[in-house]
Formats: structure tokens, sequence, C-alpha cells
């Protein structure tokens, strides 16, 4: 597995997030669970492709050509909130934890600054806790959700 990332912006890159993002596990595993009407992810998708301090990427294995899941940081000051989801024909396979590990080496790349990143999953997503914890991300519990934290040594 090769991966590669790239900044999601294209009216293309719009109508894949759409489909993932709706798709009932990711939704399940969502804070906000209803599915989310065409016009209104596309309004949030040009929010965010004009904000500075959010970035999304989309995520290629290169050996197989394929589009395998996407992530989305959201930065206050300097820490990052992760959001991100494999898609549903490319779970189980490691994906997730790849996006993980590669993510912060890739923020740095791109020219972003940054203390730390976190990550918020509900209690019952157990899938997204392991791909947290395997690309050694530390957890906290509270009584709302999990949160995985990665801090940035450089």
């Amino acid at each position: 597995m090769k991966l590669e990332f790239k900044q999601a912006h294209t009216d293309q890159d719009c109508s894949l997030l759409f489909k993932w993002i709706n798709d009932p596990i990711t939704r399940m595993n969502s804070f906000h669970t209803e599915m989310i009407p065409y016009d209104e992810h596309c309004k949030w998708f040009s929010t965010k492709m004009n904000n500075p301090g959010s970035i999304i990427y989309i995520c290629v294995d290169v050996d197989i050509k394929l589009e395998v899941g996407q992530i989305r940081v959201e930065f206050d000051n300097d820490i990052g909130e992760i959001n991100y989801c494999v898609e549903p024909q490319s779970r189980g396979k490691g994906f997730g934890t790849e996006i993980l590990k590669l993510l912060p080496n890739q923020l740095i790349k791109d020219g972003f600054v940054f203390s730390k990143l976190i990550g918020k999953v509900k209690h019952n997503n157990i899938a997204s806790e392991k791909v947290f914890l395997k690309a050694g991300y530390q957890v906290e519990i509270s009584s709302e959700w999990k949160e995985f934290t990665w801090l940035n040594q450089h």
C-alpha cells in the first residue's frame, strides 16, 4: 500500500465526498447521524475550500489507483481537529491507520503549523478507536467521546 494525499477542490471531489459521507456506516459513526442533502453538502464544501484553516485530502492508493478515503483537518490556532472516513469497499484493509500515520507529515509538507492533532470518536465506534491507537495516537476518555491526540514533536 502506497498512499498519496491530494487536496480536494473540484466538483468531482465534492461529489465523491458526498457519496462517502452519506454511507450508512459513516452516518452511524458520525456525531450528526442524519443524511446530508446534496445542496447542503455543496455549500459546506465551498465554505471549506475558502477557509485557510481547513484542509480536505482525498487519499489515493497509488498501487491500485483507487481513492480509498478522505481526511479533513480544521485548525483552531495551533490545534487541528481530524475528521476522516474510509470508503466502504476499502474498510478493514489498514487504510485508516495509514492515513492517520501519514497525516502529520503531509500537513507539515503543506505548510501547516500545529502543536497537536486530535480526533473525537463516539464511544461505540470501536473500528475508529482501533485505527487511532494503531496509528500511535494517545487516548483520553470523557463522558461524551474518546479523544485521540498526536503531539507534534518537531
